[in-house]
């Protein structure tokens, strides 16, 4: 199995627990700044993050890591998941 199909994978697991379990939204965004986070989640009660999914040995290149700790300055909730695993308990601490 290729890394992008694992990713593909991810990302419906993704959306699927963030709609089923969350009663939200991924909404993916398009590449128009280097670095930019791929998906928009928006959960009940005006709680937006910035997701980005990364298969379990994928790394961040440094226009993301700059762009993620910029935004975080500003105080945009940006999170980096790791597999299917950072997905279940991200999904976990969401739903408490």
């Amino acid at each position: 199995m290729t890394p992008a199909m694992l990713e593909a994978q991810l990302e419906r697991i993704f959306r699927s627990r963030v709609r089923m379990v969350l009663g939200g939204m991924v909404i993916k965004m398009a590449p128009t700044v280097v670095g930019t986070p791929d998906r928009l989640v928006l959960l009940p009660g005006g709680r937006t993050f910035l997701v980005e999914l990364k298969t379990n040995k994928g790394k961040l290149s440094a226009a993301q890591r700059e762009w993620h700790l910029r935004a975080r300055r500003l105080g945009t909730k940006v999170v980096v998941l790791r597999g299917l695993e950072q997905i279940q308990t991200w999904v976990e601490e969401q739903h408490r």
